[in-house]
């Protein structure tokens, strides 16, 4: 198994910690990658930063799973729309 680097560490604990949370501190971020708080100084300007790019990420991630769902029936079916909800609230 590939192991992360540290800004992919920073990111996936930046997910965590807000799907946890809801908020994001710099001590719980550095906590859950196993780093020191000035550590992300190192890989993000600073907190907004990080928390910019997390959101960024959960936005694509969300955008490419709607438009699979939208693949899979034809335009205007009212089993497009279903998909299309199921893939947002598994999100």
């Amino acid at each position: 198994m590939k192991q992360l680097g540290t800004e992919e560490r920073l990111l996936a604990a930046g997910r965590r910690v807000m799907a946890q949370a809801g908020a994001m501190s710099v001590r719980d971020i550095a906590a859950q990658a196993g780093v020191t708080p000035g550590a992300i100084y190192r890989h993000f300007p600073n907190k907004e930063a990080l928390i910019e790019r997390v959101v960024a990420e959960a936005f694509e991630t969300l955008a490419s799973g709607l438009w699979r769902a939208l693949a899979k029936f034809p335009e205007g079916s009212v089993d497009r729309l279903a998909e299309v909800g199921r893939a947002y609230m598994a999100f």
